[in-house]
């Protein structure tokens, strides 16, 4: 009986709650095949309140700009040396910005942090995203990165950090993330393995893999604040087609993940 109560207050919670919908994608920076793979991506995206892109090139953004589908989003991004695009990272929301910053990680590869803050009916909310280091041995680094994305990050009340992490489960860099930020997979789906990196399925992640690397779960959500509640995350771009030269592509050498939540 007590089990019956519980669920439904939590359902009554959710249902008075606003739903927010996000998406965070590595969206790969091979130009070569972007004319057949972007605007695949761009479908498999529902038109989010936000959306989080990793490996964003000059080109992709003037893709993006010529969709009419993405013109009523606000950008949040930083411009490098040569037109380039800091850190390869790019935020679209829907909802007002009230603030926003970038910041330079300890990195031989440029990375960094893109955040922003932006007002869900209401409530301000911090979204933050990131590409952390690559290399497999990389592990102190991406250590030294995540403890300086919760040192900017601390002082959200209610945080969305979301984007491609570069460690999957079981490894080392996990340790440092304390028990305030959800994983909003591990939350949902615990029983299921979750790959947003998955060389079996993915060509291009095969292509593209280091040797020896398997499959993993490198493209994270995770979420802090008692104003979020998560109630769905799924993976996206996980459909197969085939170019006009016959080759069989996917969207990008990644999955992407899609994820709703309840503000309170």
């Amino acid at each position: 009986m007590l089990k019956i109560i519980i669920i439904l207050f939590m359902w009554c919670s959710v249902s008075e709650a606003s739903e927010y919908f996000i998406v965070t994608y590595n969206v790969w920076f091979d130009y070569s095949t972007s004319e057949e793979r972007v605007p695949k991506l761009l479908d498999a995206i529902e038109k989010p309140d936000v959306i989080a892109f990793q490996e964003v090139k000059r080109w992709f953004v003037n893709d993006l700009k010529r969709d009419g589908r993405f013109r009523n989003y606000n950008i949040v991004m930083k411009n490098g040396w040569n037109d380039s695009i800091r850190g390869g990272l790019l935020i679209l929301t829907k909802s007002k910005i009230l603030e926003q910053a970038y910041y330079d990680l300890p990195s031989t590869m440029g990375r960094g942090m893109l955040y922003s803050v932006i007002n869900i009916d209401g409530t301000s909310v911090c979204i933050a995203t990131s590409h952390l280091e690559s290399m497999p041995e990389d592990t102190n680094i991406r250590i030294k990165q995540l403890k300086i994305i919760f040192e900017k990050t601390s002082s959200c009340n209610n945080l969305i950090l979301l984007g491609d992490f570069n460690f999957g489960d079981g490894e080392p860099e996990n340790e440092v993330i304390d028990s305030t930020y959800l994983d909003v997979w591990k939350t949902l789906k615990a029983d299921k393995l979750g790959y947003t990196w998955d060389i079996k399925k993915n060509k291009l992640a095969e292509e593209n893999s280091f040797p020896s690397e398997g499959s993993r779960r490198l493209d994270k959500i995770y979420v802090k604040g008692k104003h979020l509640m998560p109630v769905e995350i799924q993976i996206i771009g996980d459909i197969p087609f085939q170019s006009p030269a016959g080759k069989v592509l996917f969207p990008s050498d990644h999955f992407g993940l899609s994820a709703k939540f309840a503000i309170h």
